[in-house]
């Protein structure tokens, strides 16, 4: 073998570490007590200490018993698997333990992200109008108008629903736009109060320095 080839050879050795790593999945995360840190989208925010921490089964569990009740209520199932497919449940925690969960909803704080890089957003309040639509064909009641809100820097806007059902349920979407992608925090509670009550978490977020 020449010098020329064996030389090409080492170098290709010593770059396959290199060539083998593979970008974070945008759900690839760390813990660090209550402290959630985002791999691929650099970011980080603390929970309140002592809720539970959804595991991937769950997950799954829970996208799929979604896409099923708003089937059930006329959504049409072409768009909603399309949005299923671009969405990544980033994390969730709950209050409670499944075994030890109180009569009702049990409070929870999601991460989700979905990529809207295919419609042109100028900004998150055209994600939630999208969004409203297919809610309030679902069942939610809109609570007030859309608001504008800070948090890590960047330019969030929510919006509140609530349902009433067999258990009835309080939700704010708070979202902004990572470019392809739309992020919201989601506060799920069995009242008004509760669901506010865990804005402080959205109020530790924050991005990593470049």
């Amino acid at each position: 073998m020449s010098t020329f080839r064996v030389a090409f050879v080492i170098a290709l050795l010593a770059a396959a570490p290199l060539l083998a790593q593979q970008p974070p999945a945008p759900d690839s995360f760390e813990l660090n007590g209550n402290a959630y840190h985002n791999l691929y989208f650099h970011l980080s925010f603390q929970y309140p200490a002592g809720w539970v921490v959804q595991d991937a089964a769950e997950k799954a569990n829970i996208m799929d018993r979604g896409r099923d009740e708003l089937e059930k209520k006329g959504v049409e199932s072409k768009g909603l698997n399309a949005s299923i497919q671009r969405t990544y449940n980033l994390f969730t925690v709950f209050r409670y333990a499944k075994d030890q969960q109180p009569t009702g909803l049990n409070p929870a704080i999601a991460l989700v992200a979905e990529n809207v890089g295919q419609a042109n957003l100028a900004d998150a309040r055209g994600y939630l109008a999208s969004m409203s639509a297919i809610m309030e064909k679902a069942g939610f009641k809109p609570e007030g108008e859309v608001r504008p809100a800070q948090y890590g820097g960047r330019q969030f806007y929510e919006y509140r629903v609530s349902f009433a059902g067999q258990v009835e349920a309080h939700q704010i979407y708070s979202c902004t736009l990572l470019q392809p992608w739309a992020m919201c925090f989601i506060f799920s509670a069995g009242t008004s109060q509760q669901a506010e009550d865990m804005l402080p978490a959205a109020r530790t977020l924050k991005f990593d320095a470049p």
